[in-house]
């Protein structure tokens, strides 16, 4: 009697050693592929570049230059205006600003 329980003891521990192993083999299988991707995804955004977009305001300020550079950043488009830096502008003023135009006057207003 005695031997019955601790043969029942032992099998149902290797069954239960067994069980684990297996779920653990499938488990790595299952997730290393998204583990894997996941981890790129990490790398990407780590090497990004932060935006920052600043609401400027020129009100009874005086801007005076000329635009310098267009650009395009993550979808938001951009102009240089001289010394004062970026400014965030909609598809369709970008479309009418050239470089070398005079700072257009909706970038002298506040909120713009």
């Amino acid at each position: 009697m005695k031997y019955r329980t601790i043969l029942d003891l032992t099998l149902f521990a290797v069954y239960s050693a067994a069980l684990l192993f297996l779920g653990m083999t499938i488990s790595k299988l299952h997730y290393t592929p998204q583990v894997t991707i996941l981890r790129k995804q990490v790398v990407q955004l780590e090497a990004r570049k932060p935006v920052v977009i600043y609401q400027v305001d020129n009100t009874g300020g005086n801007l005076v230059g000329k635009v310098t550079d267009k650009s395009v950043v993550d979808e938001h488009y951009t102009v240089t205006i001289g010394v004062y830096g970026k400014f965030l502008v909609t598809k369709e003023q970008f479309d009418n600003i050239n470089i070398g135009d005079d700072a257009p006057d909706y970038l002298k207003h506040r909120g713009s």
